[in-house]
């Protein structure tokens, strides 16, 4: 909540050539309901479909991006999935205060809906253990932000990089030099030598046809130096 998980996933997707998935959207589109509506039920049941999701998604035969909810760290079992080999998992680490700056209440944040700071806080307090439990790799989102131009960019590109790193994605010069070149000033979308616009949890989902023994990449979201981030990949 307020890492820009979603975001930043989608630009990690892109520079890939990988399919994403946010994973809150994809919960509503399956089921038809909010995040909202399924809280009103308790967050247990929340939790039940929101594992089921996970279980799906990261079944996929495509690596993809995934960009999970900060709680999918919550459930034993899917610390489990997130920690297959499979998997590879995405931390996008910020302190409580950095978070709540930028975190909004919204329908898919019902937990934040009274005090952003506090709910961060303890939110922090009660799953930054597992966040690191599962992390294949942490990228920490407030030094981006400080930088200046382009932080969600910034982000994707440290990730593209860790992840080359690791053998699981090509190099970011090579994926930059195979993009078609485009204006330098980018704000929303396209990839790093796109630049028209701006915009992933331990193997948790990689996106782009993978080979059979090609990990997946996700994005979980973590609460204070922390917000886990994915990608199926």
């Amino acid at each position: 909540m307020g890492s820009g998980k979603s975001t930043v996933g989608k630009k990690v997707a892109r520079l890939l050539d990988r399919p994403f998935v946010d994973a809150d959207v994809a919960l509503v589109e399956q089921t038809g309901r909010t995040v909202a509506e399924w809280f009103a039920d308790g967050e247990p049941a929340f939790r039940r479909a929101e594992a089921g999701l996970l279980a799906t998604l990261l079944g996929a035969d495509e690596p993809t991006v995934i960009a999970a909810g900060g709680g999918v760290v919550v459930a034993d079992e899917n610390r489990k999935r997130l920690s297959e080999p499979s998997v590879t998992v995405v931390l996008l680490d910020a302190e409580p205060a950095f978070l709540a700056s930028r975190a909004k209440a919204k329908p898919h944040r019902p937990l934040l809906a009274d005090d952003p700071l506090a709910v961060l806080t303890r939110l922090h307090g009660e799953r930054d253990g597992w966040y690191r439990e599962v992390a294949d790799v942490v990228v920490a989102v407030r030094p981006a932000h400080e930088a200046g131009e382009r932080p969600k960019w910034n982000l994707a590109e440290q990730i593209v990089t860790a992840l080359a790193e690791r053998g699981e994605a090509p190099s970011l010069d090579t994926v930059i030099a195979r993009k078609p070149t485009a204006s330098a000033s980018d704000s929303t979308s396209a990839g790093p030598s796109e630049r028209p616009a701006e915009g992933t949890t331990k193997r948790t989902a990689k996106g782009t046809a993978r080979r059979p023994d090609e990990p997946t990449m996700g994005t979980a979201e973590g609460t204070a130096e922390g917000t886990a981030g994915g990608t199926r990949a």
